[in-house]
């Protein structure tokens, strides 16, 4: 775990791409107010930035850039993509005395309210350009949106090329034909790219939420791994033994704990550590599959795409960042089981028997502090949700609140 995580690079790769995707000012419609990505509120704003700063930026001509490169060192492999996910006109429903004032309604996204249907302009064949996919079809997951929607991996899609010129070309071409329009929910753009430097692969995702009440919610999701947690190939030979004999250790101890539960019977689970022990066997499973996952991904897609095409690696750098989750937890649950066996040493015995008598009071001691601090969570929900963006939803105001009793300066309304 330790020898994966490239500390340093991977904090200033990412902030330099923040910088260049997302950071790069432009003039804010007809006045001279600079704004940047975070700064979108409008369709409008999202098409200035997207024709300009992002196109200029990722997509540059010019010097010290090549084809392909940006900010220097970034190179994009394969196309970009762009995707939005749209509702049907009539997702909701207008009282009948106001109908004549306003004619359609557009829900927040559902399953119910999605639009499948063609649009745009038609083609050759006399059919609207623009089609839907599934998730399917696209290879995309669910995006869990800053408003608390759970958008689909469906939706309408195309793609840029990487000149300049011609990217300009098709962008052009979807704002003209009102590519996103008020059944808009959200856009979509993604592209991998490659920093050859420190050897750093990374998703990009550009999500703009456009909510029914109005108004953008732009979000930039940076999803960075080095190039060996995903290709077998660049991995060293000491990598690979060393993560080989740490699976064939875990394999030999839960063999061994499953021949002591056939022995015991039953009577094996009278014992808390076995609990806690399979808990942590539970953890280095999950964490061996979410590591071999992207192999087996990569081996069925390829690496990397062609210059023409788009190949979603969103699976294989889904795994990766999970995989980190999961060894960061199990590094807890490895260490917490050293007092199974510290509770043999002398001077250790007094501490952990005072610790598991003392588990019952903490036990009682825990949910009475959740049901107060549980109630309180309601409470602000009801009083502040509507005007404090920290407590818009219940997981929202549960964090909030815990942010709070931490002493943390955390509200800025």
């Amino acid at each position: 775990a330790l020898g994966a995580n490239p500390g340093e690079d991977l904090i200033e790769h990412n902030e330099a791409l923040r910088r260049a995707v997302g950071e790069q000012e432009f003039f804010f419609n007809a006045s001279q107010v600079r704004r940047d990505y975070s700064d979108v509120d409008t369709i409008a704003d999202y098409w200035n930035w997207l024709t300009g700063p992002f196109v200029a930026t990722v997509l540059s001509d010019s010097f010290p850039d090549q084809y392909g490169f940006f900010y220097r060192y970034f190179r994009i492999l394969g196309r970009i993509r762009l995707r939005q996910v749209r509702v049907t006109p009539d997702s909701c429903i207008v009282p009948a005395i106001l109908s004549s004032y306003v004619p359609n309604c557009y829900s927040k996204y559902s399953d119910a309210a999605e639009e499948v249907a063609p649009y745009g302009p038609l083609t050759e064949r006399g059919i609207p350009e623009w089609i839907w996919r599934s998730d399917r079809e696209l290879n995309e997951g669910t995006y869990w949106g800053r408003s608390g929607t759970v958008f689909p991996g469906s939706g309408y899609n195309t793609t840029l090329p990487l000149q300049q010129a011609e990217a300009a070309k098709t962008l052009e071409h979807l704002k003209r034909n009102n590519w996103i329009d008020l059944q808009t929910r959200v856009v979509f753009i993604d592209f991998v790219v490659y920093n050859a430097n420190v050897n750093l692969l990374t998703l990009v995702k550009i999500a703009t939420e456009f909510p029914p009440s109005s108004g953008a919610k732009p979000f930039l999701v940076l999803r960075t791994a080095p190039l060996k947690m995903i290709l077998p190939s660049e991995s060293s030979k000491s990598d690979l033994a060393i993560e080989t004999s740490i699976l064939v250790i875990v394999s030999v101890y839960i063999a061994a704990e499953l021949i002591k539960m056939y022995r015991l019977g039953w009577s094996y689970w009278s014992r808390g550590w076995h609990y806690f022990d399979w808990l942590n066997y539970l953890a280095f499973i999950a964490a061996f599959t979410l590591r071999l996952q992207p192999f087996y991904y990569l081996r069925q897609s390829g690496f990397p795409p062609r210059p023409d095409e788009f190949i979603n690696y969103e699976s294989p750098m889904w795994a990766v960042v999970q995989w980190k989750n999961v060894i960061a937890l199990n590094s807890v649950l490895t260490w917490l089981r050293l007092f199974k066996f510290l509770r043999f040493v002398p001077f250790m015995q007094l501490l952990v028997s005072t610790l598991a008598k003392a588990m019952g009071q903490l036990f009682a001691f825990s949910l009475m502090l959740f049901i107060v601090y549980f109630g309180f969570a309601l409470a602000h929900l009801l009083a502040f949700g509507g005007e404090v963006a920290a407590f818009r939803t219940l997981p929202q105001t549960l964090f909030s609140l815990f942010r709070v009793l931490l002493n943390t300066d955390y509200f800025d309304e």
